[in-house]
């Protein structure tokens, strides 16, 4: 994951569901350390910049890889079909890990598609757009509950 706005969410859900281990990949190390600063009050973090070796160790042994990235989404056709830090990163990728990347446009991404062609169950990003979109909508109307199969089928037809 890389440090941002998604990745806090990310590791808040993890450390939510009682996630034991929690390591965090990225490929800036002042914005890493500032990451891990937020959460040492709930949980130690472990830290890794993107080519340090113990990253491709985290890569083959991780029950869940969650990308937090731009890498893959729809901006410029030459920048669809990139891994996050590379092809290269990924090589030691596990049949039995989870990968979700929370891109949603387009889907599947790129990483996705080489997930899959690894054996890997993937998850894309658009249930968790819709759940935000949901969380939001009902924050704006009063508490309107809007049912989660209409707003994901909606959103899939308009992409």
């Amino acid at each position: 994951m890389a440090p941002g706005g998604a990745a806090r969410s990310v590791i808040q859900g993890l450390i939510n569901l009682n996630f034991s281990t929690i390591s965090v990949i990225s490929r800036n190390k002042p914005s890493l350390d500032e990451l891990i600063k937020n959460f040492e009050n709930q949980i130690e973090l472990q830290s890794f910049l993107y080519n340090d070796n113990q990253a491709q160790n985290l890569i083959e042994e991780s029950d869940l890889v969650v990308n937090t990235t731009p890498v893959g989404m729809k901006t410029a056709k030459n920048e669809m079909n990139l891994l996050p830090y590379g092809d290269y990163f990924w090589r030691s990728l596990n049949s039995k890990t989870i990968v979700y990347d929370l891109i949603y446009n387009p889907t599947p991404t790129h990483l996705l598609k080489f997930s899959a062609n690894k054996g890997c169950m993937t998850i894309d990003g658009l249930q968790m757009l819709v759940a935000q979109g949901i969380k939001s909508l009902s924050f704006w109307t009063d508490g309107l509950e809007v049912p989660f199969h209409v707003m994901n089928d909606a959103l899939k037809n308009h992409l």
